[in-house]
């Protein structure tokens, strides 16, 4: 009985020192930074990182449930071009309208907190242009810059990321003054058209939520790790109390 408490104990003790040592001495995954206002961050450490932009759908000014988008922001890091920096993202688009909704996502923007010099696209992408301030219709208004294969925000005939369909890859690039390192991405909406399975109309918008990632190497929560410790004492203190008592009745004996 001793034995097995004994290694229970120790068991405990060692994963109590393990938590306490991650929870000291890691550092936390640096992710972007999630604004209250809902805007993102972007800067050095986030190379290489994602974040996720889910998207509403509105018709004629009214919300359509299951007219909804999902993209995947993937920033690939800062290059100096002449008097620019630009900033440059791969982004993965994926119509994700559901039920009896069928829709074309033909156009996708958002501001930047910094003044946009330039902005373009990567050829052999799902969008070939990028437009600086435009706007989206159906009352969501101005954009500091939209990607389309159309030739302003209101999209084009063709093109976009269809219903139904994997998603689709594109590479963007934002010029801004030379010397930026990090900057702000906001107002998030794309256009949709080819609308089927809703007797508003055929095209509308959304407005995008930023979705903050999982970390799959979260470290544990301070309260878990001192709980870890505080059970692996007391489980000690158990076991000390019953050795004792155990050599007691030897003595009595």
């Amino acid at each position: 009985m001793l034995k097995a408490l004994l290694k229970t104990t120790f068991g405990l003790s060692l994963l109590s020192a393990v938590g306490l040592s991650s929870f000291l001495g890691a550092n936390p995954a640096s992710a972007f930074s999630f604004n209250s206002d809902g805007s993102i961050g972007v800067g050095l450490t986030d190379i290489g990182k994602s974040f996720q932009v889910s998207f509403d759908g509105n018709v004629a000014t009214q919300n359509v449930s299951d007219l909804t988008s999902l993209a995947t922001f993937t920033f690939q890091g800062f290059e100096n071009i002449g008097s620019f920096t630009q900033a440059k993202f791969d982004i993965d688009l994926k119509n994700t309208s559901t039920g009896a909704i069928a829709s074309r996502t033909s156009a996708l923007g958002f501001d930047t907190d910094l003044t946009l010099q330039n902005a373009s696209v990567a050829t052999g992408g799902l969008f070939s242009n990028a437009i600086l301030n435009g706007s989206l219709p159906n009352q969501f208004g101005a954009l500091d810059v939209c990607f389309t294969d159309g030739n302003n925000c209101q999209g084009g005939q063709n093109g976009g990321a269809a219903s139904g369909q994997n998603s689709q890859t594109f590479s963007a690039k934002l010029a801004f003054n030379q010397g930026a390192t990090q900057f702000a991405l906001s107002n998030f909406g794309v256009r949709y058209q080819s609308i089927s399975g809703t007797n508003l109309g055929t095209s509308g918008t959304g407005k995008g939520t930023v979705k903050p990632p999982r970390d799959p190497n979260k470290i544990p929560e301070p309260g878990m790790a001192i709980a870890i410790a505080l059970t692996s004492l007391g489980v000690l203190s158990a076991s000390r109390k019953s050795k004792q008592s155990e050599t007691e009745q030897q003595v009595a004996v």
